[in-house]
């Protein structure tokens, strides 16, 4: 994503200020906060996120990812030099435009990723390697997939011959608070 590459505060220096034992470190430009490099121990990498926190959530927000913490450092700073980085600004009214849209229990309980969600706690798996390369639609499913089967009794069946099952569904309704 090419931003407003001739702010010309892009041309201040770049300083980082390191937090968690060395694991975060705060993108500053002049004494304004930019954004963030962070380790993620999921990627094994650096991860270089924006003034509003996007990076592992988001596919499309990420910036950059880099093995060493020098070659993230030099990244990061490439990246608000040519616009790459959003501004604060622009990534405030970025985050701000989050598409939202109506939608129902046995939609979101019929998504793959709910159904992948519910199976990764019923075998004790962490959460999935690829959940930050996911759109907020899979993401939101698997989360709530998640939940639901720590709610649900784990004999209950989400689908019986391929078809939602019903008192899947009434747990849900049940739960919603608790799984929305």
């Amino acid at each position: 994503m090419a931003s407003h590459s001739n702010d010309p505060r892009r041309h201040r220096p770049i300083t980082i200020k390191w937090l968690r034992g060395g694991l975060i470190g705060q993108l500053l430009v002049g004494t304004e906060f930019w954004g963030a490099i962070e380790w993620s121990k999921k990627r094994n990498a650096w991860c270089i996120e924006d003034a509003e926190g996007r990076c592992l959530a988001h596919e499309a927000s990420i910036y950059g990812q880099a093995a060493a913490r020098d070659a993230a450092i030099k990244l990061a700073q490439a990246i608000i030099r040519d616009g790459r980085m959003p501004s604060p600004e622009e990534a405030k009214r970025l985050s701000d435009q989050v598409a939202t849209s109506p939608t129902t229990i046995p939609a979101i309980m019929g998504h793959a990723t709910f159904a992948l969600g519910v199976s990764d706690v019923r075998n004790r798996r962490g959460y999935h390697r690829d959940f930050d390369l996911w759109r907020g639609t899979d993401q939101w499913a698997y989360e709530r997939g998640r939940l639901w089967a720590v709610l649900a009794p784990p004999n209950m069946a989400l689908k019986i011959d391929g078809k939602l099952n019903g008192a899947a569904i009434a747990l849900y309704e049940r739960f919603g608070e608790e799984i929305l």
